[in-house]
């Protein structure tokens, strides 16, 4: 869960004077059933209404495709929200029950492949045109003196992402956001 919710592997090595976070305690309880049904219900009110539905539709309407449903009616809705989580999701994998229905019908290949989102190349970015402005940002007397990040980790993503060694662009760019806010209202 903890890869889900933030783009750094171990986000508390990063924030000077960082403790346990309240998800991170409700993370290690065994409390699993409960937390898939919080996120569910977060997903429900903050992520599909004001971003992901959103796009989809922009983007199916744009050429004449309703994509949502059924997806989204009550009925269908109401069962989902009331199975076990072992029905929904086994380690990185989700819609467990849906996949399996779905072999029935059509081959696996059709749906059993990396989802493709509404991404830019910012990893290719980052090690190319926007470098220059990345290498300033991370020269900063905000990242130097460690007053509210530590140096190391970031460096250390940093470089492993110029060497080609993994794509950290997403935990980059939000340490990246981070240092251009405080820059401008220094």
């Amino acid at each position: 869960y903890r890869l889900l919710l933030s783009d750094w592997k171990d986000p508390l090595t990063l924030v000077r004077g960082s403790r346990l976070s309240a998800v991170d305690e409700f993370c290690q309880a065994d409390r699993h059933e409960e937390l898939l049904s919080a996120l569910v219900a977060a997903d429900l009110r903050l992520y599909l209404p004001d971003d992901i539905l959103v796009k989809v539709d922009r983007a199916s309407m744009a050429y004449g495709l309703e994509v949502r449903s059924p997806f989204l009616d009550h009925h269908l809705v109401e069962f989902a929200l009331q199975l076990p989580a072992r029905f929904k999701v086994k380690g990185f994998k989700g819609k467990l029950l849906l996949r399996q229905i779905l072999a029935s019908f059509v081959p696996a290949s059709l749906f059993e492949r990396p989802k493709m989102g509404f991404a830019v190349p910012l990893g290719d970015w980052l090690r190319n045109d926007l470098r220059p402005w990345a290498e300033d940002l991370l020269a900063s007397s905000w990242l130097k003196d460690e007053t509210l990040l530590r140096r190391e980790p970031v460096e250390a993503v940093w470089r492993a992402h110029l060497r080609g060694q993994g794509e950290h662009h997403n935990a980059l760019w939000s340490v990246l956001m981070l240092l251009a806010w405080l820059e401008a209202r220094r």
